[in-house]
């Protein structure tokens, strides 16, 4: 049986064996599995500036790209053209001629890929692969590497913003849709940029397609509605007040 002696020797010991241990410093310890969450990439699903519409044409270059930029020049006007390789045909002489054109005029140039194919269903590296091949394709063609990034359908996950930031880019979104690519008719798009105007809010972040019924009667129309609300029509990378290329 322990003496009362016994046990205040035995706890004593034990306590300094405690205290010899080393202290955990918890914020180091917060901080260190911090540092080992992956980093994700942006998501701008807004303008920053006011008084300013981003409007942007998903899926070119096309037949209708000379078209845009003569529109947009008549309202001196600026956009972000998201663009893939269509099969390779980026390369050919009208599509590599329309950029250049574009990226001339003072558009902003940005990436949806090289496949234009769901983010989602990539896997990292394949994504990665992607990436790259739309840059290097715009390195070779305008001499630039895009910033930014649309995912195809809008669709992205966690996977998919880690790839993206550590290839030193930004997801870019939208918070107005012409609903071009939904469906809608040319009259219908034209309505939802008349709602804008009247709304009027202090900036637009628009999603528009490079199709046939946006290029020749929706633009004119969106150009026209909004401009005599006063707005200036600025590229993705100056609604937010950052540069457009790497």
């Amino acid at each position: 049986m322990f003496s009362f002696a016994r046990l205040l020797t035995t706890a004593f010991a034990v306590s300094t064996l405690v205290s010899a241990l080393p202290a955990v410093d918890l914020a180091e310890r917060d901080s260190g599995l911090e540092a080992r969450k992956p980093k994700l990439a942006e998501i701008i699903k807004k303008c920053t500036k006011k008084n300013v519409v981003a409007l942007t044409f998903n899926d070119g270059p096309s037949d209708v790209t000379d078209h845009i930029v003569q529109v947009l020049a008549r309202f001196d006007a600026k956009a972000t053209f998201f663009v893939h390789g269509h099969d390779g045909n980026i390369y050919n002489d009208d599509n590599a001629d329309r950029l250049r054109k574009a990226y001339k005029a003072g558009h902003q140039i940005a990436s949806k890929g090289f496949k234009n194919k769901d983010f989602t269903t990539q896997s990292a590296s394949e994504l990665k692969d992607d990436l790259d091949k739309l840059d290097d394709a715009l390195k070779s063609i305008i001499g630039v590497v895009p910033r930014f990034v649309r995912p195809p359908k809008g669709h992205y996950n966690d996977k998919v913003r880690e790839v993206i930031y550590k290839n030193g880019q930004k997801i870019v979104l939208w918070d107005i849709n012409s609903g071009d690519a939904d469906g809608l008719s040319t009259d219908e798009s034209q309505k939802r940029y008349q709602q804008l105007a009247d709304k009027k809010p202090k900036n637009a972040l628009a999603l528009n397609h490079e199709v046939s019924g946006t290029a020749f009667q929706v633009l004119p129309f969106a150009l026209k509605a909004l401009s005599e609300k006063k707005y200036k029509f600025v590229t993705v990378a100056e609604c937010i007040g950052e540069k457009p290329y790497q």
